[in-house]
């Protein structure tokens, strides 16, 4: 959800410091951060003399002034210039938005240019124009920063339970929260601006199933075309909506990004374009603008007739109308807001009005007051709760010394749904970082045998990095891995939709980055739950990596991974019945139930995970496992350390024998490192000297060993080869 500083202020008076906090403390996560513009140095002109270069046919001479009578000559290429334009000078020194040049005063053909005319395009604006942008009627003495600076702009990651804040209405009222200067908002006073009568069957055929706000306008302009208002093309532009050529649809746009309401607009007499609009809301068939709201206008220009205006509320939530859920509290400001608009920019006239609203069920939570300091760890007052709930808009119907009763604002009942909701409010109100540190005292540690801890090992003796993923998955992942999903009601981003049924996914997403980035291992592996259903299990799940820039080692077949398989079921004493081949791998059963597989990375998913290479995975159940002589797997002691290797390179004479080199090693080098050939080239009837690589390996470690380490033996190696006449490479 994108939204700009000075467009939230709009709604309500709120001190704005530390924002970028405060979103974080309302658990909203700030997905980027951009600083506005500066427009210092621009100015709002009228083009008073127009005359041709002398030097160029296409270039043209202006002279304009400001509100103070300052003028400017310029030279311009553009060809909509008119005397009496008013436009956007860029004087010298400016720096542009589009280029972020420095504008310099320059001699063009022999004439001297003091600025720059600015088009649309060059101010950062999200419009199709020809040429220099043209201000129409704007006042000279407009400030160019108050029109065209939105402050800082945000997008913030979304929750779905939060659809309340998926338009710019709603983000300010929730940031503002208990940081107001004054209660209410600024356009407060819109919901009884145009009266709207109360009207059951506004519209017969829709029933009950929405609530529906109704605006008939006279159209006053004789057949001439509005123009958008400048703010609006750029509040619209700085958060990604296309604009128009049509200042009513863009107003709309713009109101509907403001509220979050479903519009349709038009001039025709027929109910039955309006009740096709209702069925294409039902079939989501219509095109979302950038919130996801679904708006439709039907104009026909040839007709001069009244303007009808229509905002849909749903209020069967199974629709899924992604961001008009229910909130009827704006219904009468929102509809209001855009009937001001199209009078003041459009020249349209409001006529009458109807409503239809639904009685709305306020959700109602009693909240225990030792409830809430025992979870949050703060000793706060119940005046401070109340404090909290109240400036966050829940209504507080009774009170006992032990516990409130609230009501829930019609806004929040998606996400709060009891009292630990509240209380998680209560946190955020006053900050999540002052939640209070506490020592726990008297806990003693009791190590048990566990044989995933065992498993561990294995894999990680074998070259495998142990890695960790959450326990979600997103939709497009759940579709190689519908089984049994369980959809979250409260998913912390959208990425994060579903339990995973499966720890493949996370295992293929972060292959992809191995292998971009051409991060060196033999595999990864986790050991963590699934759930499938309504119930969880452990499993283990392994994907081997080819090293892409190790020329010597090829990549590990189908029958490599299966040997390290069937060498793990055997370490593990794993019981199984029979193996049963598949068409891309094979499977292990018990009691006729499989329960592990070997296979290779399907060309499917393989495309999905943005991945080329040829892999091979590796899944079992570690509940569905039966183990012989569980106690014996204590006596496969193994390293919890992962294998080091090091590469070296020596250059030997062609007489000195390889294998002398190898047995004095041997002899005088530290044992606990294996010392490995693993090339030599060219051989000894190619050339004077051979090149010979030698690998260092580092197993059955204690500890982690450090950089320092390393390169310690790696030089006492180096000292070692070169005694015999070796030459380091």
């Amino acid at each position: 959800m994108k939204f700009t500083i000075n467009w939230i202020k709009d709604f309500y008076d709120f001190d704005l410091t530390n924002i970028d906090i405060r979103l974080v403390d309302r658990g909203f996560e700030i997905e980027c951060q951009k600083h506005s513009c500066d427009f210092d140095g621009f100015k709002s002109v009228e083009i008073i003399e127009i005359s041709k270069h002398p030097n160029a046919d296409k270039l043209s001479l202006c002279t304009v002034k400001t509100y103070n009578n300052e003028t400017y000559n310029i030279v311009c290429g553009a060809s909509n210039l008119y005397i009496g334009m008013r436009v956007i000078l860029a004087t010298v020194g400016s720096k542009i938005p589009k280029t972020g040049m420095v504008l310099q005063k320059a001699n063009i053909r022999g004439i001297e240019s003091c600025g720059m005319l600015c088009s649309a395009d060059e101010l950062g604006l999200n419009i199709k124009s020809d040429g220099i942008l043209d201000l129409h009627d704007i006042s000279l003495d407009v400030s160019i920063s108050d029109l065209l600076d939105n402050g800082e702009l945000f997008d913030i990651e979304v929750t779905a339970n939060r659809k309340d804040v998926l338009n710019i209405f709603g983000i300010a009222r929730e940031i503002s929260a208990g940081f107001r200067i004054k209660n209410g908002s600024k356009i407060d006073h819109y919901e009884n601006k145009y009266i709207l009568e109360n009207r059951e069957n506004v519209l017969s055929d829709f029933g009950k199933d929405y609530d529906i706000a109704f605006a008939e306008l006279k159209n006053t302009l004789n057949g001439k075309k509005p123009e958008t208002p400048i703010f609006i093309i750029n509040r619209l532009s700085s958060v990604g909506i296309n604009i128009s050529s049509n200042c009513l649809e863009n107003i709309v746009n713009y109101v509907q990004y403001i509220f979050g309401y479903n519009f349709f607009i038009t001039n025709l007499q027929s109910e039955s374009d309006i009740l096709e609009h209702r069925n294409n809301l039902n079939g989501n068939s219509l095109n979302n603008n950038a919130l996801g709201c679904q708006t439709e206008i039907k104009i026909d220009e040839t007709m001069i007739s009244n303007l009808k205006l229509y905002l849909f509320i749903n209020n069967y939530e199974e629709q899924n109308l992604k961001y008009s859920y229910g909130d009827i509290s704006n219904i009468k400001i929102a509809i209001n807001y855009l009937i001001d608009l199209l009078e003041k920019y459009c020249g349209y006239a409001f006529i009458n009005g109807y409503k239809q609203v639904n009685d709305a069920i306020n959700q109602q939570i009693e909240l225990n007051f030792a409830e809430v300091r025992e979870i949050s760890g703060n000793d706060y007052s119940n005046d401070e709760v109340k404090i909290a709930l109240s400036n966050l808009d829940f209504n507080i119907l009774s009170e006992t010394p032990n516990m409130i009763k609230v009501e829930v604002p019609i806004w929040r009942k998606n996400d709060i749904i009891d009292s630990s909701c509240l209380i998680e409010e209560v946190i955020r109100y006053y900050g999540v970082d002052n939640i209070p540190i506490q020592t726990l005292n008297n806990i003693k540690v009791k190590f048990a045998y566990d044989m995933h801890f065992i498993f561990r090992k294995f894999w990680i003796q074998n070259g495998l990095y142990e890695v960790c993923n959450n326990s979600f998955m997103d939709k497009k992942d759940a579709l190689f891995f519908d089984h049994g999903l369980i959809k979250l009601n409260n998913p912390m981003t959208s990425k994060q939709t579903y339990l995973r049924t499966s720890l493949i996914s996370g295992l293929l997403h972060l292959s992809s980055k191995y292998l971009r980035y051409n991060w060196q291992c033999d595999g990864i592996f986790e050991i963590g739950k699934v759930f499938i259903q309504d119930k969880q299990y452990n499993y283990l799940s392994c994907v081997w990596l080819p090293k892409l820039n190790d020329w010597n080692q090829k990549p590990k077949d189908f029958f490599e991974c299966k040997k390290e398989v069937e060498d793990f079921l055997k370490f593990a004493n794993i019981k199984y019945e029979n193996q049963v081949n598949l068409q891309n791998g094979c499977e292990w059963h018990i009691n006729s139930n499989p329960v592990c597989k070997l296979v290779e990375l399907d060309n499917q998913m393989a495309k999905h995970f943005k991945i080329k290479q040829k892999l091979f995975i590796f899944e079992i159940n570690l509940d569905l496992i039966i183990l012989d002589h569980r106690n014996s797997m204590q006596n496969n002691i193994l390293s919890n350390c992962n294998v080091i290797h090091k590469d070296l390179s020596f250059r030997m004479p062609k007489d000195l024998p390889v294998a002398m080199v190898m047995n004095i090693i041997n002899m005088k080098f530290d044992k606990s490192i294996s010392i490995k050939i693993f090339d030599v080239y060219p051989t000894y009837k190619l050339a004077e000297e051979k090149s010979v690589g030698i690998r260092m390996i580092w197993e059955e470690l204690d500890q982690t060993k450090t950089s320092e380490e390393i390169e310690e033996k790696c030089n006492e190696l180096v000292r070692l080869v070169e005694e015999l006449g070796c030459k380091y490479e």
